[in-house]
């Protein structure tokens, strides 16, 4: 399984790596020149101020004006003041890339989580004693590995990963992935953190994008799939 999910993030992060270096077009600039500079404070982020340029007033995505300001940080840090503009450019662009591979390594890890379910409710055949043994442990890992793969490579998201203002989308998954991730590990635990951790993650996919809320529809749907029986 550590084997497989290595390869995820050596996928994911493979196909995208021609965009760490891509330039700012269409949305970036706006977004970038226009509208990142009224974020200068922790108030402005989570209550923008009126008269942002193309700031769109049905959007609510705080987190991620929250990874821009990280990215700058770290364009602060780790190049001099004279390459900044490179410095910017790469690390804005990579950070999308990284957030794609962790929502590919978790696409990964809720297959396997969902397929164990369900050869544990008694709907596929026996698991070894690790979980993952035997016929149907090695189908599970097959699945998951081909779900991870697919979404790691598929180019509907080609977008999404190489903008720099692509990026909501992206982090939004791994926040959406990780909560109901982490509901089922709370479902089979019945440890009250895992719940909050699960309900921190879900506020996260819908600080991230508005798409978010769609986590409290799976999460149920999930639960009634599951139940023995259904």
């Amino acid at each position: 399984v550590w084997y497989v999910l290595a390869a995820h993030v050596l996928v994911a992060v493979a196909v995208f790596w021609g965009a760490r270096d891509n330039e700012f077009v269409w949305d970036d600039p706006i977004v970038f020149q226009q509208q990142l500079p009224y974020f200068d404070s922790f108030n402005n982020v989570f209550f923008p101020p009126k008269g942002i340029p193309q700031f769109g007033e049905n959007y609510y995505r705080p987190l991620i004006i929250v990874t821009y300001q990280l990215d700058e940080k770290i364009a602060a840090a780790l190049w001099p003041l004279e390459k900044r503009e490179e410095a910017r450019r790469i690390v804005y662009h990579t950070t999308p890339v990284l957030w794609h591979a962790a929502a590919t390594v978790l696409v990964f890890l809720l297959g396997m989580v969902l397929t164990r379910m369900v050869r544990q409710e008694g709907l596929g055949g026996a698991a070894g004693p690790d979980g993952a043994a035997g016929p149907a442990g090695f189908a599970g890992l097959a699945g998951s590995a081909t779900a991870g793969l697919l979404f790691a490579v598929h180019p509907i998201l080609t977008e999404l990963v190489a903008l720099m203002a692509g990026r909501s989308d992206v982090v939004c998954a791994v926040f959406f992935f990780g909560s109901v991730l982490l509901y089922l590990v709370h479902r089979a635990t019945q440890n009250l953190a895992w719940l909050l951790a699960a309900a921190a993650a879900a506020l996260g996919a819908m600080l991230s994008k508005e798409t978010g809320v769609g986590v409290l529809l799976l999460v149920p749907l999930i639960d009634w799939m599951t139940v023995p029986g259904t």
